[in-house]
């Protein structure tokens, strides 16, 4: 039995809140927000002074409920394969990669989407040129 208060399935809804008015919260954001437009130098020395004080408390006071959760939850169950290196080891292992790409542009002329799509699809790069039907050819060997 429908009672005529009752919502009833592919009916219109209720008429909502009427137009212009705005809810407590809202009121409560435009409140912050204008302190925050006519303060907001002294709030930016103040917050200076808590993150001078210890930067990953403020960090974890301040920053990290900003970050979306999916991310935080993606980078904590994330494997970490990387191990920890020198700058000048990274910049050496970045122009390999850099050096190899580029062998790879020339061996396979026109394939650069094809590359990128089998590295985003996370074969290593060791593994592209088996992925292309090609045999390996290592980089700085004298072969190139």
């Amino acid at each position: 039995m429908n009672h005529p208060a009752q919502f009833q399935p592919g009916g219109p809804g209720g008429p909502g809140r009427p137009k212009g008015s705005v809810g407590g919260r809202a009121q409560a954001i435009a409140l912050i927000d204008s302190i925050i437009s006519e303060n907001g130098d002294e709030l930016r020395a103040a917050l200076e002074k808590e993150f001078h004080k210890s930067p990953v408390k403020f960090w974890q006071r301040f920053g990290f409920p900003l970050v979306p959760q999916a991310l935080v939850a993606k980078v904590e169950t994330a494997t970490t394969t990387h191990r920890w290196q020198s700058l000048l080891d990274a910049d050496q292992d970045n122009q390999r990669t850099q050096d190899e790409l580029q062998a790879l542009r020339q061996e396979y002329p026109g394939q650069d989407s094809r590359i990128l799509g089998l590295l985003a699809d996370g074969i290593p790069l060791a593994a592209l040129r088996a992925q292309l039907g090609r045999p390996a050819r290592l980089v700085g060997t004298g072969g190139g």
